[in-house]
């Protein structure tokens, strides 16, 4: 189930990857929703409800338009567009945070804002403790867990996991029940489509070879 099946569009001539093989490599990770399937159906990670909405900005909610983002933060350096079988986008910015020289890929399901990404990928040990910090001050009510190994929710079950890797990701992802159903619907079809994809090579090879 890999490959990339959707179009790069790179926007901006100063992109810092001018290699295609950067985005190719970054969104399909993405292309069959895997990613997100697993995500929704995580069961590693303790459970935590916090006081704290979970939004991208003030400006911007779940389920927003991709216009209303682009209008915020102006043109993207490049989108990811799938519109084959489902409707998915992704805008990729590049800019500081705090200081930090931060990626920031936003997701869109039929043009509805449902998962954005932070990923520090130049930040020292001692920058994701105060990350970490922060985070924790900000959305585990001061309860002392360590967020990096908890599924962090609102009332509205927006959710964020910290992942504290080569990189740092910090994912937001809507709570949406009909988009989940969505998602995971999407994927089982795909995944019995490649399995059945499978069973035919091998039968092919099993009766030719």
């Amino acid at each position: 189930m890999n490959g990339l099946s959707g179009k790069i569009l790179k926007l901006k001539r100063y992109s810092y990857y001018p290699n295609d093989y950067y985005y190719e490599k970054l969104f399909t990770e993405y292309d069959n929703l895997e990613f997100f399937y697993t995500i929704i159906h995580s069961t590693n990670r303790e459970t935590f409800q916090s006081s704290k909405e979970i939004i991208f900005r003030n400006e911007i909610s779940f389920g927003s338009s991709s216009e209303a983002v682009l209008n915020e933060l102006g043109k993207p350096d490049c989108i990811y567009h799938k519109a084959e079988d489902f409707n998915y986008k992704i805008l990729f910015y590049r800019f500081k945070l705090g200081g930090h020289k931060t990626k920031c890929e936003l997701h869109f399901m039929d043009d509805r804002l449902f998962f954005f990404n932070y990923i520090f990928s130049y930040v020292s040990n001692n920058d994701k403790i105060n990350l970490i910090q922060l985070l924790s001050n900000k959305y585990l009510n001061g309860e002392k867990l360590n967020i990096t190994e908890c599924q962090v929710y609102d009332k509205s079950n927006n959710f964020i996991i910290v992942e504290d890797s080569n990189d740092f990701f910090i994912r937001y992802m809507w709570g949406n029940e009909e988009l989940m159903t969505k998602i995971q619907n999407i994927f089982e079809i795909a995944k019995q489509i490649n399995n059945q994809r499978i069973k035919l090579r091998y039968q092919e090879l099993y009766q030719n070879l």
